[in-house]
This record gives structure tokens, C-alpha cells and sequence, in this order.
């Protein structure tokens, strides 16, 4: 994505939006089982099973972004060449 960024900027912006979603899920999660893990007290049920419902309703939202983030620069070359030819 960098070496994107660099060569061509408008790839890489075409894509931005869905890599920042894509890297806020990975950090909510990382935050989450963190939280999880560290947690011995009273508490401990509630963030587990708040970690859990992350991994398996929010998460494998990241597949669909994944692919977003590597075909946004082709989808978006193929619209211009359609739309100002």
C-alpha cells in the first residue's frame, strides 16, 4: 500500500476508506481480547463474551474489506475508462 501510495497516489486513495475500516476492526479486536485476557475480576464473563460477539459478528467483516483494499484501484480505473471515454 505504500509503495502504492507513492507510484500511484490515486490507487491508493480509491482504497483508503475501506483500509482504515479494515484497520480499525483489527485494532477494536486487539483491544478486545487484550481487555479479555487481562481481566480476572467480576467482569471477566462480560468481556469474553463481548470479545466472542466481536470475533464472530465483526470481524470476518474484514475478508470482504481485504478484497476492497486490493481491487478499489482496478474497479475505479475500469469506472473512469467507462464514464470519460
Amino acid at each position: 500500500m505504500i509503495d502504492r501510495a507513492k507510484s500511484r497516489p490515486a490507487d491508493a486513495l480509491a482504497s483508503a476508506t475501506a483500509y482504515q475500516t479494515l484497520f480499525g476492526i483489527t485494532l477494536g479486536g486487539i483491544a478486545l481480547v487484550k481487555a479479555a485476557l487481562a481481566d480476572q475480576g467480576p467482569t471477566a464473563d462480560k468481556r469474553i463474551a463481548l470479545a466472542k460477539f466481536f470475533a464472530e459478528q465483526i470481524a470476518p467483516e474484514s475478508g470482504g474489506l481485504e478484497k476492497i483494499v486490493k481491487d478499489a484501484a482496478s474497479a475505479l480505473s475500469t469506472i473512469d475508462s467507462v464514464l470519460f471515454a
